[in-house]
């Protein structure tokens, strides 16, 4: 009789270990997910602010650093 006590215990121990792991993992699935989706994000935020555009208002300090010649004034 105390044989069965004690698997069933084990049993429902064993329930409960699973149960908390398979929430644990979706947790840590979601975590994952969260930081891959991140980590996209980043590497086109950061492509977009390398790319370059052509617009009469905007300048880059590059241009002047490269730019052998003086800007001249008209």
């Amino acid at each position: 009789m105390l044989e069965i006590a004690v698997f069933v215990v084990v049993c429902i121990y064993l329930q409960i270990i699973i149960n908390r792991d398979k929430r644990d993992r979706k947790r840590h699935e979601q975590i994952g997910k969260a930081l891959d989706k991140e980590e996209k994000r980043r590497a086109k935020e950061e492509k977009l602010r390398s790319k370059r555009i052509k617009h009469p208002k905007v300048c880059y300090l590059d241009d002047y650093r490269l730019s052998p010649q003086t800007p001249k004034i008209i």
